[in-house]
C-alpha cells in the first residue's frame, strides 16, 4: 500500500512517500503546500510509522540538526546502474562532497561522469540519497532536480557547512 506524508519544516513544505518495501519518493521543501501535495500525487495520505519517523528526520535536518538519514528506501524500478550509483552516493558523508567523476570511478566505471550525473538526476528521493553532495569536477555546484534547482542544493550544501569556491 502506497502512503504519504505532507508536513512543515524549517525551509517549506516537503512530502513524502512509501510504499511496502520503504521510501519511494521525497519532495524537497516548498513555499506552497499545494505544490507538494500535487507532486506528492499519493490520491489519500495517511501516515504510517515508517512516515512519521521519515519526517521527524527530515524536519530536524531542516533545523540543522546532524542526523542519519538511513532509512529504508523502495529501489524497485531502479536500473542496476542506478543502484550502483545511488548506493556510492548514499555512502557521502553529512558535510562533505564528491565529483560526478569520484562517484564514476569508485563504481569502477571511470568515463561514466556524465551518465552519473543523468541518474542524480532522476533521484526520487534527494536529501536521502544525498545528491546534493555530488559536484563538478571543477569545484561548482553542477546540477540539481528540485523543484528549487540550484538554489536548494546550494542552500543544503550551507546547512551542512560545506562552502564551495566556485559557486
Amino acid at each position: 500500500m502506497i502512503s504519504g506524508s505532507v508536513f512543515f519544516t524549517a525551509f517549506g513544505w516537503c512530502g513524502v512517500v512509501a510504499g511496502e518495501k520503504g521510501l519511494k519518493r521525497l519532495i524537497l521543501p516548498l513555499r506552497s503546500k499545494s505544490r507538494v501535495v500535487t507532486l506528492l500525487a499519493v490520491p489519500t495520505p495517511e501516515k504510517n510509522d515508517l512516515l512519521i519517523l521519515a519526517e521527524k528526520i527530515i524536519k530536524a535536518y531542516f533545523r540543522g540538526k546532524k542526523v542519519s538519514l538511513d532509512l529504508p528506501l523502495d529501489c524497485s524500478g531502479f536500473s542496476p546502474f542506478q543502484e550502483d550509483v545511488y548506493a556510492v552516493t548514499r555512502m557521502i558523508p553529512y558535510g562533505r562532497v564528491k565529483t560526478y567523476g569520484e562517484i564514476a570511478r569508485e563504481m569502477e566505471r571511470p568515463g561514466a561522469s556524465r551518465a552519473v550525473g543523468f541518474a542524480l538526476g532522476l533521484n526520487p528521493l534527494p536529501l536521502l540519497i544525498p545528491c546534493h553532495r555530488v559536484i563538478r569536477e571543477d569545484g561548482r555546484l553542477g546540477g540539481f532536480s528540485s523543484p528549487e534547482g540550484t538554489v536548494m542544493k546550494a542552500r543544503l550544501l550551507h546547512l551542512e557547512g560545506v562552502i564551495l569556491k566556485n559557486v
